[in-house]
């Protein structure tokens, strides 16, 4: 957002007053720790690239149901086979602090917000 009120500098140009755009939950442990939302969005990329199919997730979304749970939600694409969620299951905990116990759930479709995006790490408590 720009103000229409001059720098407190004594410059002469716009002021830009604050910065608005998305933002993706982080979990919070039992144990009061914050993971932030960067961090887990880059343990879930390890995860999915590091499977030996290419194609198997068409989409995912990581939901932390309460502080000791989450669940890794995901659309199966062409190359899914079950036995890929041991292997998403091991990658994330091999990355996430004890305490947290991960499991994998295959969903038809993971929905969208009101613009259109999905969140791909959810608070969900």
């Amino acid at each position: 957002r720009i103000s229409d009120e001059p720098c407190p500098c004594g410059r002469h140009t716009r002021l830009l007053v604050d910065l608005v755009g998305r933002r993706n939950d982080g979990f919070q442990l039992r144990d009061g720790r914050a993971l932030p939302a960067g961090f887990l969005l880059d343990v879930c990329y390890r995860a999915i690239l590091g499977l030996p199919v290419a194609d198997a997730v068409t989409a995912y979304r990581f939901v932390q149901r309460d502080p000791e749970h989450a669940t890794f939600e995901l659309v199966p694409g062409p190359s899914w086979h079950d036995d890929l969620a041991g292997a998403i299951v091991a990658a994330l905990r091999s990355e996430l602090p004890e305490g947290l116990a991960v499991a994998v759930e295959i969903v038809a479709e993971i929905g969208r917000g009101a613009g259109g995006k999905r969140s791909t790490v959810v608070r969900a408590f």
